[in-house]
């Protein structure tokens, strides 16, 4: 059969995140005259419909299963049977546990030639999911994996076949991302102007003080009640681990009086952080803002971006804020050294160590001329080994490979 190639793409939904971006930006960058895609999604109609709408823009079709439930799950495979018995694809490439899953059991009884899954964390809370997975690897042509650390999570603790695993990392756009509107996040604070500006009656502790003079690089450091912005961004779920950013951070919000902490996104943990904040009291120096439609636009915005996942696969939003151009501060976690690469050095903790993620912290707050230089060599990093035309081509080829 010549080209062009039908693939259809599955994903469990179509709300904003990681995966989500990921798929539907590679799809809509393929070449048209070798592939041609479908999208299908196990569940509705997202409310949030801005992935949907790049897919239209790109005229590239999308179905949506209805699936709601285990108990509609059934309902879901036969939908999806029917589709790949009328689209006819020659791959099926799926995104996220349930529609791998989902995916291999309906290819195998449609009778899709190949089926390649893509695996896109270190699935350390469901060990369900790593069980199902290799019960049903015999079924799958070849894994995706995200990050070498995933690849070799799935190799070592998954269980997987070795000779079916591979790595393409994940993609941004560094032009699109720069292009975005900066956001002014003092106006998150502003109501709160005079409890938040103001200095403390002893100055900044001795504590404080000696760990950010012990640690500065070259360059003048700024004063104490400057205002200064940290940006974290994902679901507030346990997986992310803000618990323990907040705890870590509460010293120095408590102390510095110009350190702000914005952290981006909605989820099931919101109360519990809540609570914590008060707890803590820092109320004035942290604001949860929920989901955003301008998220890059407050990475372009922030001084330094944080991040405290207790296990990822290759965080799309530390790539995201090193194309803006920011330093950051992370915990060690899957992808994350792969991403930093050479940059490691006052930006990657080990251990999930407080007081080296507060001192990191402290090195970029006292010399923004530093973090300033270190952004810049963090953009040049994405640009060049994370960017768009490298991760299509890589997926082009792999696809290939079973087309030939």
């Amino acid at each position: 059969m010549s080209p062009p190639w039908r693939i259809t793409f599955l994903i469990t939904e179509l709300e904003i995140g990681g995966a989500e971006k990921f798929m539907v930006e590679l799809v809509c960058r393929l070449d048209r005259q070798f592939f041609d895609p479908y999208v299908v999604v196990l569940s509705e109609m997202p409310q949030r419909r801005h992935l949907v709408d790049r897919l239209d823009e790109c005229q590239i079709p999308v179905a949506f299963l209805g699936v709601r439930n285990l108990v509609e799950l059934a309902a879901g495979i036969a939908k999806l049977v029917k589709h790949l018995r009328s689209f006819r694809p020659r791959i099926l490439q799926s995104f996220l546990f349930h529609a791998n899953f989902v995916g291999r059991l309906a290819a195998r009884i449609a009778g899709v030639p190949t089926v390649i899954c893509g695996v896109r964390v270190a699935e350390r809370e469901h060990p369900w999911h790593l069980w199902l997975d290799r019960l049903t690897a015999a079924w799958v042509d070849k894994y995706v994996c995200v990050s070498e650390a995933v690849a070799r999570f799935s190799a070592e603790v998954g269980m997987l076949p070795e000779s079916k695993l591979m790595v393409i990392p994940n993609a941004v756009d560094v032009a699109a991302i720069c292009s975005q509107k900066p956001v002014d996040l003092g106006k998150l604070f502003r109501r709160d102007t005079a409890g938040c500006c103001a200095g403390l009656a002893g100055g900044v502790s001795e504590r404080v003080k000696g760990a950010a003079e012990g640690d500065a690089h070259t360059g003048s450091s700024v004063f104490e009640n400057d205002e200064f912005y940290m940006v974290a961004v994902g679901r507030l779920e346990r997986q992310k681990g803000f618990d323990w950013l907040l705890k870590t951070l509460a010293p120095l919000l408590r102390e510095l009086s110009g350190l702000r902490l914005v952290i981006v996104g909605s989820g099931p943990e919101k109360e519990r952080l809540v609570s914590i904040i008060g707890r803590e009291g820092i109320e004035k120096a942290v604001r949860l803002v929920g989901f955003r439609d301008d998220v890059l636009g407050i990475l372009r915005s922030c001084d330094l971006f944080l991040l405290s996942s207790l296990w990822e696969g290759m965080p799309n939003a530390l790539l995201e804020a090193m194309a803006a151009g920011k330093p950051v501060v992370c915990v060690e976690a899957e992808g994350v050294r792969e991403v930093l690469g050479p940059l490691c050095k006052d930006q990657l903790v080990h251990d999930r160590n407080q007081e080296q993620f507060r001192r990191a912290i402290l090195k970029h707050y006292h010399n923004r001329q530093y973090g300033a230089l270190l952004g810049g060599r963090n953009q040049k990093r994405v640009a060049e080994h994370f960017n768009w035309w490298r991760v299509v081509k890589q997926y082009e080829s792999l696809w290939a490979s079973f087309l030939r």
